[in-house]
């Protein structure tokens, strides 16, 4: 059986956190390509569930050779019969502890605003 590729989407909150992150940490994309290979392989199985269809992850920065622990968090909402994986957030664990379910829920929110 064949399949199908998974789709990969990213929020604009993402995407500023994202670039604010790379700046401090060059590694940070050959890392997110390494955790979108690890979705594409099992996305099922992907982080740990928060509510609904959104999850979090831990994902390394090689920069930091520190591992996943110690690395970044990213929140992904995962869409398995569409085969979708939207990236919602990404932080560093050292500037950030957790992130709580108002801040995600905004972020879902934004996202739907922008669709319509």
């Amino acid at each position: 059986m064949v399949r199908e590729a998974v789709k990969f989407q990213f929020s604009d909150d993402f995407k500023i956190a994202f670039k604010r992150l790379l700046k401090k940490y060059r590694t940070l994309k050959q890392d997110l390509l390494k955790v979108m290979d690890e979705i594409q392989e099992s996305p099922s199985e992907v982080g740990v569930p928060l509510f609904a269809t959104v999850r979090k992850m831990r994902m390394a920065i090689s920069a930091k050779g520190r591992g996943k622990s110690g690395g970044a968090r990213l929140i992904l909402s995962l869409y398995q019969q569409e085969g979708i994986v939207f990236f919602l957030f990404i932080y560093d664990k050292n500037e950030m502890e957790n992130v709580s379910d108002e801040f995600i829920k905004e972020i879902l929110k934004d996202m739907e605003d922008a669709e319509n």
